[in-house]
């Protein structure tokens, strides 16, 4: 009794503990056709795939602003989920304490742990009072802030359980199903299709609660769901957020880029000279350009205000030409090297040097090798010309090499799990042919013991596995420093400025 106690109440905690993270979870399912007919392979599979792109059109930028009312849908989740584990605490109490009783004990003992159980008792009893004052309470109170919540998209399709299927999502069976997957809001659709056309009715749910925030219909082609997803995610996405759009209105200096400058958001380019944009609340990649100036490119978390000016100084372009000398090491093969930096694609080369040029501001740069035909291999390597260094005819030497870090790096990794479980797998044994030898040793010279070759037989025993444990730590931190290396690789290698009158190669 005690254990199914226990197991119910962990459960009840683990059902509250998806249900109210940090974050909001979006998720959907398959979507459903209304009409009774037979339906093909083909709608079967986009009515799957449909509500995947429309996650998929969905920014996990974005953030969502919960409703007083889906606050309070929570809070009295919360309410319930603690009666519950209170209610099961006091049955759990009560047969305690009938236990004690139906005894037939007698005596100081007998008084104290009935005493005990009824204190209990009136305490979970307490516990519940406080709880229903609570809820009772809860209906009256205002919500005097609210907290934007990260938007989280579920990568796969939610799929109800058995025991709910068939059932209302206001149903306490359906309710609690979403809730232990830990989803906030669940996209679900139906599908009417005449001819080549279909009509899709998608509807955002919110939970605890089973609350519908919002339904959009959107007509289009099945043989076209790519299209008919946008369109569906684009008139989705104010009820997934819950929040106005924001203003973004755009301020450069100087005052002649002001009509030519163009901004982009999240990849999309808009209109010369647009300064004034609306977006929808969440973190967004913004980018401001003008041509013979510097772009200036950051991220921000548009969510706390409805407005926002943003004030960009954007500085003059500088066209700086350096000459980089490669080490040998670079040039061991006949492979071609292509030049990336953050302002201009640099020509290949062949040869120990490259012309560069640059914008006068800290430039990082990847070197790409090229395979036999032209195409780009998975061979790279990053390095930073930092700004003082970017002289006219500045003579710059950079040592590094190219190599596929992000293969580097997880080979890395397995060779140091492997050392490491060698390791672990290998102090058992020491342990065990140790503690045996300090056993027989201490037998022999109390006497108990007269082999004296099971003595050595363990000492031998434990210099060898001492010997291989020993092995297996050297094993382990040399991978270790392999590991971290690797994982170093990454960070760009910096360049160095030359003499002018010093080459190398």
């Amino acid at each position: 009794m005690r254990l199914r106690f226990c197991v119910l109440c962990l459960l009840t905690l683990l059902c509250q503990f998806a249900s109210y993270a940090s974050d909001w979870t979006l998720a959907a399912e398959a979507f459903n056709y209304v009409q009774v007919r037979e339906i093909s392979a083909s709608e079967k599979k986009a009515a799957e795939e449909l509500p995947l792109l429309i996650l998929e059109q969905i920014s996990e930028n974005l953030v969502r602003l919960p409703s007083e009312k889906e606050l309070e849908e929570r809070s009295l989740a919360s309410l319930r989920s603690e009666r519950i584990a209170l209610f099961l605490q006091l049955s759990a109490a009560v047969q305690e304490r009938d236990s004690i009783v139906i005894s037939g004990a007698s005596g100081f003992t007998f008084q104290s742990k009935l005493n005990s159980a009824e204190k209990k008792i009136s305490d979970i009893e307490k516990k519940l009072e406080q709880n229903l004052a609570k809820t009772k309470a809860l209906s009256s109170q205002k919500i005097s802030s609210v907290k934007a919540e990260s938007l989280q998209l579920r990568e796969s399709l939610f799929v109800l359980p058995q025991e709910a299927i068939g059932l209302s999502p206001q149903s306490q069976t359906y309710q609690n199903a979403v809730s232990k997957a830990g989803i906030n809001g669940l996209i679900t659709a139906d599908i009417r299709v005449y001819g080549n056309y279909a009509s899709v009715t998608a509807s955002l749910t919110v939970f605890p609660g089973a609350t519908v925030v919002g339904t959009v219909t959107e007509v289009g082609s099945l043989s076209d769901i790519v299209t008919l997803a946008e369109r569906l995610a684009e008139s989705l996405i104010p009820y997934v957020t819950n929040s106005l759009p924001v203003e973004l209105h755009f301020k450069i200096t100087p005052s002649e880029c002001a009509s030519n400058m163009r901004v982009a958001i999240d990849g999309i380019m808009y209109d010369e000279g647009d300064a004034e944009q609306l977006v929808n609340a969440g973190i967004h990649n913004v980018e401001v350009s003008c041509e013979g100036y510097v772009t200036k490119r950051f991220s921000y978390s548009f969510s706390e205000s409805p407005v926002y000016d943003i004030r960009v100084n954007l500085l003059p372009l500088q066209e700086i030409e350096v000459d980089l000398s490669l080490k040998k090491s670079l040039l061991a093969d006949d492979q071609s090297l292509a030049f990336y930096t953050s302002d201009l694609l640099q020509k290949t080369t062949k040869d120990g040097r490259v012309h560069l040029m640059l914008g006068g501001q800290n430039s990082l740069g990847q070197i790409v090798r090229l395979n036999e035909d032209g195409s780009v291999s998975d061979q790279t390597a990053f390095f930073l010309i930092p700004q003082q260094l970017q002289v006219s005819g500045q003579q710059l030497s950079l040592e590094t090499k190219t190599e596929n870090a992000a293969s580097l790096i997880d080979t890395r990794r397995i060779w140091t799990y492997r050392a490491y479980s060698a390791l672990l797998v290998s102090l058992p044994f020491t342990f065990l042919c140790w503690g045996n030898y300090a056993s027989a040793r201490n037998a022999y010279l109390a006497g108990s013991l007269n082999s004296l070759e099971t003595v050595y037989a363990w000492n031998v025993a434990t210099y060898v596995t001492l010997g291989i444990s020993a092995a297996c730590t050297v094993f382990f931190i040399i991978e270790l420093v392999r590991y971290l290396r690797a994982a170093d690789s990454v960070i760009p290698a910096e360049v160095r400025a030359l003499p002018p009158s010093v080459e190398e190669h």
